[in-house]
């Protein structure tokens, strides 16, 4: 994370985090697929 901090500094960081969090729980349905999740269970 320091590279990370240098680039882009404090108040980018935790969008930054935000945003990868949400791109690889993005991935995890994507490669799951529709009806393993809460819509599925419907």
């Amino acid at each position: 994370m320091d590279v990370l901090d240098e680039i882009v500094g404090d108040d980018m960081r935790l969008p930054l985090l935000l945003i990868a969090a949400l791109h690889d729980e993005a991935e995890r349905l994507i490669q799951d697929g529709p009806g393993s999740g809460e819509e599925g269970r419907r």
